[in-house]
């Protein structure tokens, strides 16, 4: 029996559904999304990864945001009730066309318990990572793509964007300087340690790009994003995170505050995708805006509306794409947003622009501030 006091592992599941796999590491697979399938009507191109935690029995896809246990999997796929599926599963793993998932299961359980790190706190995550920034540079064509979006010199400045440093030398100076000054590694997602046992960071070539400094509402940096210079598989962004290395962590995708609120007379605050959205928006309007990492990664917003509600701030005015009129996926987790700034007691506005331009900052930045014209609906 596995370490889930079941005689199968959500493994076992996926074997079971015939899913197909895409990459394996000891901890996590990732299998083509069941969820998501091409659908011209809304725009989906079937491409949803699906990740499956070993350890924890759980899945969760980020760009449908379906997730949930094992037997979850199972039932959402094949429509059957919990109680066929663990027939179905068992019966299938009993007949042995199997692979052996015990063995990769407990592989799995010892390798998180064994490269899993407790999380630094949110005073030795920002002290760390201002550090790191101090030792990054920002280069010319980092510099000249911000510049693009409307921003300023000043601005770009004041943001603290930094060119993510992928070279080498780069990483030996910075983790050298970091531990020759005392600043604590262990615990702070986006470092690891190597084969070599030694310390690192998860920066590499294929990942080039702009580091974007992740603010929480106490104005600490938690965590970065990385916008990148070439997209991989469709996407952008990506996390600072170290989560499938030895002695790494995940980022836990936190939220990002652009600026402190004070005098903020409407008690209101706007929120859209991402942290680079997030900041040109605010640095083209002076409107306080908060960014999350894309739609559906929304856990960190109850605690976030928590926190924002004891700063006075009394409605949330949803900015996400526009592509949220013609994309169901996009669509029904503007209506989980919607539904969580009700739910935690503040009022809830939705706005919107001219379609041509998906988000509010490409908008913001092709018109003068003049030209502007918003609707705002569903004034709840």
């Amino acid at each position: 029996m596995s370490g889930n006091n079941y005689d199968y592992n959500i493994l076992d599941v996926v074997k079971c559904l015939s899913l197909v796999v895409r990459h394996t590491n000891p901890t996590d697979w990732d299998v083509d999304c069941p969820f998501c399938t091409v659908n011209p009507v809304n725009g989906h191109d079937g491409k949803g990864k699906l990740n499956i935690c070993i350890p924890k029995d759980a899945f969760r896809c980020s760009r449908c945001d379906t997730h949930g246990g094992m037997l979850d999997l199972y039932t959402l796929v094949t429509g059957v009730d919990r109680k066929q599926a663990r027939q179905d599963i068992l019966e299938y793993i009993n007949h042995g066309v199997s692979v052996d998932t015990k063995s990769l299961y407990a592989k799995a359980q010892a390798d998180y318990s064994k490269r899993c790190s407790a999380k630094a706190s949110a005073s030795e995550l920002d002290r760390t990572y201002r550090k790191f920034l101090s030792l990054c540079v920002l280069e010319t064509k980092q510099k000249e793509n911000l510049l693009q979006r409307g921003l300023s010199e000043t601005q770009i400045k004041k943001f603290g964007f930094r060119t993510t440093p992928t070279h080498k030398e780069q990483h030996y100076h910075i983790i050298n300087q970091l531990i020759l000054n005392g600043y604590k590694i262990q615990g702070v997602p986006g470092f690891f340690k190597d084969k070599s046992g030694r310390w690192n960071f998860n920066l590499f070539g294929f990942n080039e790009g702009i580091l974007i400094p992740m603010m929480s509402v106490d104005r600490k940096i938690q965590g970065f994003q990385i916008r990148l210079d070439n997209p991989r598989k469709g996407n952008k962004y990506l996390w600072f995170s170290s989560k499938s290395k030895a002695q790494g962590l995940s980022s836990g995708s936190p939220a990002h505050l652009t600026n402190p609120l004070t005098n903020n007379a409407n008690h209101i605050v706007y929120l859209t995708e991402g942290g680079l959205k997030a900041d040109v928006a605010y640095a083209l309007s002076g409107k306080p805006f908060v960014g999350v990492a894309g739609v559906n990664n929304q856990n960190c917003l109850p605690e976030l509306f928590s926190n924002l509600k004891k700063l006075g701030v009394k409605r949330i005015v949803d900015c996400f794409d526009r592509d949220c009129e013609f994309n169901e996926q996009v669509e029904k987790a503007r209506r989980k947003l919607k539904n969580k700034v009700i739910n935690n007691g503040l009022g809830y506005s939705r706005m919107s622009w001219d379609n041509r331009f998906k988000g509010i900052d490409d908008y913001m930045a092709a018109h003068n501030r003049r030209e502007w014209k918003f609707n705002i609906t569903e004034m709840r």
